[in-house]
């Protein structure tokens, strides 16, 4: 059968293969990320004024017992390395509201392409661009810190790696139904910012009050940066890896399960 001169809707599209797509995707948002330098020093500029200004300004206010033997400046490095990862994740979410913005997504959206490789690309490219920040902020471990292993090193790379993964789909979920970077914005303060200053970043889990150790330990991101901790200052991670595997295996799966519903990113279901 002729199928150029065969109706339109009775064609037969071959499905791309998802690798290669997946990769071109995650290799655009990295590119794009490298044409904008700004965006690198945005995301690590906050979390090192707070690591600077805490660690220097609060550390004699806090119960030494509750830290442990670790100095506050080493303890506190593992929340503002989750937070320079919530900053460039936030960033590169907003990415896809400017893509559907100029236009860029339709085509993406109408091809044979199934929409969970679209949305894999995009998750993988800005878990990539936050990872890199969290490698830069991990280059000050040795500095402030009087323990440092090899295996260590790499359990927190590993994780941060998984961090980013989290939060960029989790972004990308909410992202996807925005209409607009000022709705996108709403969401991430009243939900990803509140996940971060809740993730015990600021001070030991087990110092707070009894009900404020519920909410600390039910908090996914607080699992993910006391495994972080760990990983740093003992060289492992227990249990707390199960848990930042299950955040990351969650969030992606919500977030590739948001992108496959029939409907145009922000906007109503379609028809």
């Amino acid at each position: 059968m002729n199928t150029a001169n065969a109706p339109i809707a009775e064609r037969s599209y071959a499905t791309p293969p998802a690798g290669p797509i997946v990769l071109m995707l995650a290799r655009r948002e990295v590119l794009r990320f490298l044409r904008q330098p700004a965006r690198l020093a945005a995301a690590l500029g906050t979390p090192l004024l707070f690591w600077l200004f805490l660690s220097g300004g609060f550390a004699a206010a806090l119960d030494r017992d509750a830290l442990g033997d670790m100095s506050y400046g080493a303890f506190l490095l593992p929340g503002m390395i989750t937070l320079a990862v919530l900053f460039a994740s936030i960033f590169s979410s907003i990415t896809t509201i400017d893509d559907r913005a100029s236009g860029w997504l339709q085509p993406a959206l109408v091809s044979p392409t199934p929409r969970w490789v679209i949305g894999l690309g995009k998750v993988l490219g800005g878990a990539l661009v936050a990872w890199l920040h969290a490698v830069i902020l991990l280059l000050l471990w040795p500095l402030v810190a009087d323990t440092f292993s090899i295996m260590g090193y790499a359990l927190a790379l590993f994780l941060s790696l998984l961090i980013a993964l989290a939060i960029s789909a989790l972004g990308l979920a909410f992202a996807w139904r925005s209409p607009d970077t000022g709705s996108f914005h709403a969401v991430m303060n009243l939900v990803l910012m509140p996940l971060w200053l809740l993730s015990g970043a600021f001070f030991s889990i087990d110092g707070a009050a009894t009900w404020m150790q519920w909410v600390l330990r039910l908090n996914p991101l607080a699992w993910c940066t006391d495994a972080m901790r760990l990983a740093l200052h003992e060289g492992t991670v227990g249990l707390s890896i199960l848990g930042a595997l299950v955040f990351t295996s969650t969030t992606v799966v919500i977030a590739l399960a948001v992108i496959s519903r029939p409907e145009r990113p922000g906007g109503r279901a379609t028809h």
